[in-house]
């Protein structure tokens, strides 16, 4: 959806914060998302095989953390603070108007 394709498609859940400890922090504080095969595993888009879908989905999820949360509260969760690394080059920042129609504030 974020790229603009709002077909109804077969969905995998993706857990944000990847690794083995990451799966159980992105459980634990809902940081998932529904994607198609074609951008969860497969293909060149795919968050798995792309740094820079994989780190839009890492900022996404926190700043909608940090909409109930701290920074330091983010810090102590995850460990990183993907706001301010440094992003593959290239990445196409996503749009916080997405983000905020998600949780219903329009």
């Amino acid at each position: 959806m974020m790229a603009g394709d709002y077909s109804i498609k077969s969905v995998q859940e993706h857990h944000i914060i990847m690794g083995t400890s990451g799966r159980a922090k992105s459980e634990k504080l809902g940081l998932k998302v529904n994607l198609c095969e074609n951008h969860h595993i497969y293909g060149p888009e795919a968050v798995h095989n792309n740094a820079q879908n994989r780190r839009t989905l890492e900022r996404a999820a926190q700043e909608a953390y940090e909409h109930t949360h701290t920074r330091a509260e983010w810090m102590q969760e995850i460990g990183r603070d993907y706001l301010q690394a440094p992003s593959p080059q290239g990445e196409v920042i996503y749009h916080s108007s997405y983000w905020k129609a998600r949780r219903g504030g329009g």
